[in-house]
């Protein structure tokens, strides 16, 4: 809410998980679903919910790819992550997520996707590899590949490529 704009924006997310660290390569297995409020024309609020900052690695994103297109407004998104761990040094994390508007105005989004035809989004896989390597360093290794949905194709103009991404990082921490 806001004391001077005529607002009531809502945000929420449900995170339920299992993990088995008693058994090798203690695997895990989590559900997120998240919803953040789009403005609905009709009323006289403004109902779309800014998230300021959402920024960080795959836990407050859409995922590694999608982020770059949807931010945690007007957004409802579904995903399914499972975990492994080979190793005290790997660990392994897969995602499959999928993503949907709250409301088709989609006023505050960017440039052709203000207002959309459809509320199918995206959806998204992503694999993450990380590895430590001492106490000062780890790697991280993303493949991520993204399908854009009915709502991205029409807003390009009927329609859209897959999104792909590999990338390979060094992290060091004094």
């Amino acid at each position: 809410t806001h004391e001077d704009i005529d607002m009531s924006a809502r945000a929420y997310a449900l995170w339920l998980g299992y993990g088995a660290d008693q058994v090798p390569w203690k695997p895990g297995i989590s559900y997120r679903y998240t919803a953040f409020s789009g403005d609905d024309p009709g009323t006289t609020k403004f109902e779309r919910y800014d998230p300021l900052l959402s920024g960080g690695q795959n836990n407050y994103t859409p995922g590694a790819l999608v982020s770059s297109v949807l931010v945690n407004a007007n957004l409802r998104s579904q995903r399914i992550t499972l975990t492994a761990n080979p190793s005290e040094q790997m660990g392994l994390t897969l995602e499959y997520s999928v993503h949907r508007a709250d409301q088709l105005n989609n006023r505050g989004a960017i440039g052709p996707m203000q207002v959309l035809g459809s509320k199918a989004l995206a959806r998204e896989v992503d694999l993450f590899v990380n590895v430590f390597v001492g106490k000062n360093y780890y790697i991280q290794g993303v493949l991520a590949a993204a399908k854009p949905d009915s709502a991205i194709k029409e807003a390009l103009g009927g329609s859209a490529k897959n999104w792909y991404a590999a990338q390979l990082s060094l992290y060091f921490f004094f």
